[in-house]
């Protein structure tokens, strides 16, 4: 499953040019469809620029708007806009954490320095944590009985040298 993800998924958005991965993010709503400055939203568009990494800018085409000519990064308001990093390495980093590679291995595999995988590993756990707090997972419900088993998360450490053993967790509802 996750080989073919990523060759039908991953692969073409990082192997191809800019504008697939960008279509891809707005697809899935991580960058913007659309930009609007003040009030004059229809003449807002995407522009090719050579100058900048990403390839694209939004600018404003409306002579009567105070921003006329202005350009905006495609990045603006969204998950990547504090990065300095190309798209296409940011998905590929997404996609390695999401499958539980090691930061050394995303740092190998996506030509990163520690300090960079480490900083963009914890946003993508923030983002995980912000977003769980949105919208939180409720498991139980009328006449509906969750328990969770709480033994593998409060242990002593005995083999594994100060890191948390891999297990997984079981959690059964009766409804």
């Amino acid at each position: 499953m996750r080989r073919n993800f990523f060759q039908k998924t991953i692969l073409p958005i990082i192997g191809t040019d800019i504008n697939c991965s960008i279509n891809f993010l707005k697809s899935k709503g991580l960058t913007k469809r659309s930009m609007c400055f003040v009030y004059y939203s229809r003449d807002i568009y995407r522009l090719a620029c050579s100058k900048i990494k990403d390839k694209f800018v939004w600018k404003c085409g409306n002579k009567q708007c105070l921003k006329f000519r202005t350009t905006l990064s495609i990045r603006n308001n969204s998950f990547f806009e504090k990065t300095r990093i190309d798209l296409q390495m940011r998905v590929y980093s997404i996609y390695l954490w999401s499958i539980n590679t090691s930061h050394k291995n995303i740092g190998v595999l996506a030509r990163l320095g520690h300090n960079m995988v480490a900083d963009m590993c914890r946003s993508f756990r923030n983002a995980c944590v912000e977003f769980f707090t949105r919208n939180p997972i409720f498991l139980s419900g009328p006449g509906i009985i969750c328990q969770i088993d709480e033994r593998s998360f409060f242990h002593k450490q005995k083999y594994h040298g100060g890191t948390n053993a891999r297990t997984s967790s079981l959690g059964f509802c009766d409804g």
